[in-house]
């Protein structure tokens, strides 16, 4: 644990610094979240390729009637097309998510992690989009080679989550108060404003 002097935050009348109060990942530590969000967030991305090309394959053998249509329609040229398919979804997956989301993806919400940057930035997001969909088609190298980029990960803010979450709100009803109120006898009421 790190000791910190307080007098002189105090003396100053100073908040302390973020990096005083939040732990410090080592290297190490910090690259194995850094790859393991982006594996998370590549299999999700996967998964949507996979739901969407599954979808289209279903949907033409539904519309496909006749068995020549069904014999020209082969399920190895859609795999072909979802080939294709996979790096557009990859980077629109990780745009819409930096862009979207203030810089959190899937990945970076399970490991309560965001990337700080200026909310709602397309330039930002378009290059933090084309830095996440490098490291997941270079297998990670591409971390090795601008690791200094990836120090913008900071902690999830969980007060403001806490704070923003929705309540359960009561709200009152008049009618009902009103019956009840005009069930109380009047000398009642008499009685206790006199007192």
């Amino acid at each position: 644990m790190k000791l910190i002097d307080l007098v002189q935050f105090a003396e100053h009348s100073q908040k302390i610094p973020d990096t005083f109060l939040t732990p410090q990942l080592s290297l190490k530590e910090k690259s194995w979240e850094v790859l393991g969000i982006h594996l998370i967030d590549f299999f999700t991305a996967f998964s949507i390729t996979f739901v969407m090309t599954a979808t289209l394959t279903e949907s033409v053998q539904m519309i496909l009637v006749t068995q020549g249509l069904q014999k020209a329609f082969k399920a190895a040229e859609v795999m072909n097309f979802t080939g294709r398919l996979f790096p557009l979804v990859l980077f629109s997956y990780f745009f819409f998510s930096y862009f979207m989301n203030h810089g959190q993806t899937v990945g970076m919400h399970f490991l309560k992690k965001r990337i700080k940057m200026r909310s709602q930035s397309f330039r930002a997001a378009f290059s933090w989009a084309l830095q996440s969909f490098a490291m997941c088609f270079s297998c990670g190298i591409f971390y090795l080679i601008k690791s200094e980029n990836w120090s913008a990960i900071k902690g999830h803010d969980y007060l403001y989550e806490h704070l923003m979450e929705s309540k359960v709100d009561y709200s009152i009803n008049l009618l009902a108060r009103a019956q009840e109120h005009e069930e109380v006898p009047k000398e009642e009421i008499y009685l206790t404003e006199a007192a």
